[in-house]
């Protein structure tokens, strides 16, 4: 049995997954930004696993101080845990921003992700063979990032600040797999495949249009889960780290991805950034 802890379990991919790993009688520490909907999952999976290990905790990736908050509440409940799967995310149809002033879509996909992750490393460290999964997208190799001074509060919305938002999770996630590989940890980012979950739903007319039109070649999130669940619990990938993988096996990176030069200056483009965060 693994310690886990999943973000985004209310819905899609993260509800998918927190019914499997549950059934196969894992702790599991949901992390939910609504707590209505959390309370309502948390009870949904202890009817459907009596006597299953299910703790509960609001965490919102796209306000920082949610993210501080959420860290030190962790810490004063568990001492490690072995899974951590950076599931939540959001695709932003329309310009917004994050309580914190960061363009809405990379301010929690990626910062957000960014900072829990290193906030959690600490008690990651303290269990043996431990893994990091995040979920991404192949929209992230066609991504672009620019290292500009409005990287993360330039107003946008759609697909591209999506598909930015994964690429920088990716090149995060090869970054981190070279950081750990001493303290045994594996990192690797999962592309789930083409999934019919609530991320990209919106009112606008081209969101309703693409949802119809494309809805049907959809998997069910609980075909999609199933990658996730096999990277962070399986030993098919104990050792595998670094790696983009879908259900096929590994996704080859493109030369984006592995961009030394770019991965370095992000990595430390983003500790500036939340350093001056923390100084404000």
């Amino acid at each position: 049995m693994k310690k886990i802890i999943l973000t985004g379990a209310t819905r899609g991919l993260g509800l998918a997954a927190a019914k499997e790993l549950a059934q196969q009688k894992h702790h599991l520490i949901l992390c939910c930004r609504n707590m209505v909907k959390g309370e309502k999952v948390q009870n949904e999976l202890k009817n459907i696993v009596p006597n299953s290990s299910i703790d509960l905790f609001e965490v919102d990736l796209s306000d920082l101080s949610s993210i501080e908050r959420f860290i030190s509440e962790i810490n004063d409940s568990f001492d490690s845990f072995d899974v951590l799967i950076n599931n939540a995310g959001v695709f932003s149809e329309r310009k917004e921003d994050t309580k914190d002033g960061y363009e809405l879509t990379i301010g929690t996909n990626y910062i957000g992700t960014f900072a829990l992750t290193y906030g959690l490393l600490p008690l990651l460290k303290n269990a043996p063979n431990s893994r990091i999964v995040t979920i991404v997208s192949r929209a992230g190799l066609y991504g672009r990032i620019r290292l500009t001074e409005d990287l993360f509060t330039k107003p946008n919305k759609g697909f591209p600040p999506y598909a930015n938002s994964k690429l920088a999770e990716i090149l995060f996630s090869i970054k981190l797999s070279e950081e750990l590989a001493s303290d045994n940890i594996t990192v690797n980012a999962v592309h789930p495949g083409k999934v019919d979950t609530s991320i990209m739903v919106g009112d606008t007319f081209m969101m309703k249009l693409m949802n119809r039109l494309t809805k049907k070649k959809f998997m069910t999130p609980e075909e999609g889960a199933k990658v996730i669940i096999d990277v962070a619990t399986s030993d098919k990938y104990k050792g595998t780290t670094g790696k983009m993988i879908e259900r096929e096996g590994i996704i080859e990176y493109n030369d984006k991805c592995l961009d030394v030069d770019l991965r370095e200056k992000l990595h430390s483009f983003t500790i500036t950034e939340l350093q001056k965060r923390l100084i404000e």
